[in-house]
């Protein structure tokens, strides 16, 4: 059998527009325009997960002051040295304050000490715990909290913003100011120390 002469076939040679043709002949397709919507969803979804959170961290409280109508009121409303944790995790927040200074029980079984009922006014009046969820703004601060646990039962289920607690964060890192604006005139302002990172 006669073989093919290939020889008389002309081999393609690249040239310089092959690029450009194919730059054309794709730029318009639906595969290339799916790829470009992909990739900046993509892009647009990593910047948003990577939004700084600022918030986490163990912290300790140093004080806890009050003010009326902007001008100080007390500056030690429970003592000197007021107990105080605040847990900010990536999502959730946990809080207790409490005033070193509140009465003791009477002696009895741990689970069966009964106050009078002074006592048991001052202890609630003494003692404040919340806990739930919270969101952060662009800048990575507090934005709000939605209320699963506290010991003010009307803000169970809720969600406060930063209109009513507002966290100022310090440069170094160190800690932060909280202010909380409770009720027209009336305002608390707490230090917190930050003693370990999460």
């Amino acid at each position: 059998m006669k073989r093919p002469n290939t020889s008389a076939t002309p081999r393609y040679q690249p040239n310089e527009n092959d690029a450009q043709i194919r730059s054309q002949s794709t730029k318009g397709s639906p595969v290339m325009k799916s790829h470009h919507i992909l990739t900046t969803t993509l892009l647009g979804l990593s910047s948003a997960a990577s939004t700084p959170n600022r918030m986490p961290g163990v912290y300790r409280m140093s004080s806890l002051s009050t003010y009326i109508n902007g001008t100080l009121d007390n500056p030690e409303i429970w003592g000197p040295n007021p107990i105080g944790t605040l847990v900010f995790t990536q999502d959730y927040v946990i809080v207790q304050n409490s005033d070193p200074r509140l009465p003791l029980f009477p002696p009895g079984h741990f689970f069966t000490q009964v106050g009078t009922p002074e006592q048991n006014a001052a202890i609630v009046a003494g003692t404040v715990a919340h806990s739930g969820t919270y969101k952060v703004s662009e800048d990575g601060v507090f934005a709000n909290i939605t209320f699963i646990g506290s010991t003010i039962p009307n803000y169970v289920g809720t969600t406060v913003g930063n209109d009513v607690f507002t966290f100022v964060l310090r440069e170094d890192g160190s800690g932060m100011r909280e202010l909380l604006r409770l009720t027209p005139g009336f305002n608390i302002s707490v230090e917190w120390e930050k003693v370990e990172c999460i």
